[in-house]
């Protein structure tokens, strides 16, 4: 049974760019303006034409919408619906996570595995945007500005029947067109990042990151070691991305995890990038474990440790002192300790006999003997309010 769209709120809200990028991307061509209200489109067929309307505020839009969908559905064989929900992604990337389970047939899940599902699926973009900004074992701190903007642009379409598919839509400009000929018409990598604009460059990391967990996982499974995950760092693997993964289901539900990308017609992406990547439940916990070693051997970076100086200790006044610190690292209280030297030392004593708050940058990292904090420097005692 075909289906005709004649909702007038729902083809208003079709935007005139969605609908040319769409024809663009299936082979319309632009031929000539339809008055001052529109542009007439070729089909690749050479016989079907449409129109295009200007703008969205014109009186007859919806009809006009309507009429387009008529004329592609009729032209590509296929319903109304299918090919509204492919110009509304035109120039979307899309990102689907597909949870499979033998109780998940209808398309419905728990309210809480829900809500579990959603914050573990934007920690997954904001690991992805990180490494796209810069690629590290673990992100920890304050959280790059541009990824951080990047999530808030982010948005979770509806979802899909297939056991539960969560999707998000990631919006990606067009690739415009130059003029000049293509010099580079099998896109490597490397062209691409310099020609993408940081959306998609952020769900092309998010595509090689998740293939090469998987790729790691499977040598992990035979060489118990995460050797293979430092070494997929460069290729925007992280803790945080291994925990995002790996928390996307509740550790009492049996679910095998699918995330594949659809992307953009509107813009290339390199040749042998991944769009789909599979998880079977009995490797979640074991990436939730490599997640945890990974945290426990990476230098975190330009870490800011803030708390109360809680020790000090230094034999003379020439000598180095040992400085511990109570601090927030990865969401809970540890002890953390500094070697200061000269002035530094003694701003750490003036901040224990205040009992202030230090604040100190430095490289952190998990030794034997606890959290040390190298290369410490931007001392400050912070005011009490």
């Amino acid at each position: 049974m075909k289906v005709t769209i004649t909702d007038r709120e729902v083809l208003s809200s079709v935007g005139t760019s969605q609908i040319a990028a769409y024809l663009g991307s299936r082979n319309w061509k632009y031929i000539s303006r339809y008055f001052d209200t529109g542009t007439v489109w070729q089909g690749p067929d050479d016989q079907s034409k449409l129109v295009l309307p200007h703008s969205s505020t014109l009186d007859d839009y919806a009809e006009g919408v309507a009429d387009i969908l008529a004329v592609l559905a009729r032209v590509e064989r296929r319903s109304q619906e299918q090919v509204l929900r492919d110009i509304d992604e035109a120039t979307k990337d899309v990102i689907r996570i597909r949870l499979s389970g033998d109780d998940l047939e209808d398309g419905a899940i728990p309210l809480e595995e829900a809500a579990h599902l959603i914050g573990h699926a934007r920690d997954m973009m904001m690991a992805a945007a990180c490494s796209t900004v810069r690629r590290r074992t673990i992100h920890t701190g304050r959280k790059p500005t541009e990824a951080v903007e990047y999530i808030k642009r982010v948005r979770m379409g509806q979802t899909e029947r297939g056991s539960f598919i969560l999707t998000m839509q990631s919006e990606v400009a067009p690739q415009l067109d130059s003029g000049q000929q293509e010099l580079f018409p099998d896109l490597s990598v490397e062209v691409a990042d310099s020609a993408d604009p940081f959306e998609r460059r952020v769900t092309r990391t998010l595509a090689r990151a998740l293939m090469e967990t998987h790729n790691a996982l499977t040598e992990t499974l035979t060489t118990r070691s995460v050797e293979s995950f430092l070494r997929a760092t460069e290729a925007g693997v992280s803790a945080n991305l291994c925990d995002a993964v790996a928390g996307l289901t509740l550790d009492n539900y049996d679910r095998d995890i699918s995330i594949s990308l659809s992307w953009s017609p509107t813009r290339k992406v390199p040749t042998q990038t991944p769009s789909f990547i599979h998880f079977p439940s009995d490797h979640l916990p074991i990436l939730r474990e490599v997640a945890r070693v990974l945290r426990e051997r990476a230098v975190h970076e330009s870490f800011e440790l803030r708390g109360p100086v809680i020790k000090l200790h230094r034999p003379d006044a020439t000598a180095v002192g040992q400085v511990t610190i109570d601090g927030v690292v990865e969401g809970y209280l540890r002890r953390v300790t500094v070697e200061l030297w000269g002035q530094d030392y003694e701003l750490a004593i003036e901040a224990h006999r205040q009992t202030a708050i230090l604040s100190v940058e430095g490289e952190l990292s998990r030794e034997t003997a606890g959290f040390k904090l190298r290369n410490p420097r931007n001392l400050i005692i912070e005011k009490i309010e």
